[in-house]
């Protein structure tokens, strides 16, 4: 038999970076958190919350239908963007807000690409608008 392939994570977080750049848009703006706020319970606000902006390259937000990702519904009006993990210090999460193209989204879902524990590229399930 032939020798077995193995998968250097790092090469592959540096591919899915290049790959995303030459094909996707360096205007996504994504909003995240520097310093925590508080929250209150009885109004559901947070106060006193820092938020940085991080311009990162993407793909461009791709409008879905009706559709299952995992046990996640997609509707019409949703869409999805790819982003490398290699570009970000954090990992984005669900209610995190961007603006793509002058355009807000909130990300209403994620998936983590990995190879082994190193994750690769984000897939993210944005719904338009700001969430409150």
């Amino acid at each position: 038999m032939g020798e077995q392939m193995t998968l250097d994570p790092s090469r592959l977080r540096a591919m899915a970076s290049r790959l995303i750049a030459a094909n996707g848009q360096a205007s996504t703006t994504f909003y995240v958190p520097t310093t925590a706020g508080t929250y209150d319970p009885d109004t559901g606000i947070t106060s006193g919350e820092v938020v940085s902006e991080q311009v990162v390259t993407t793909t461009p937000p791709m409008p879905t239908r009706t559709t299952m990702r995992g046990n996640d519904m997609a509707q019409v009006g949703d869409a999805t963007m790819l982003v490398a993990a290699l570009d970000i210090a954090w990992s984005p999460y669900v209610g995190q807000k961007l603006r793509c193209n002058g355009l807000d989204f909130t990300i209403i879902s994620t998936l983590a690409y990995p190879v082994g524990a190193t994750i690769i590229a984000w897939e993210l399930q944005l719904e338009r608008g700001a969430r409150a």
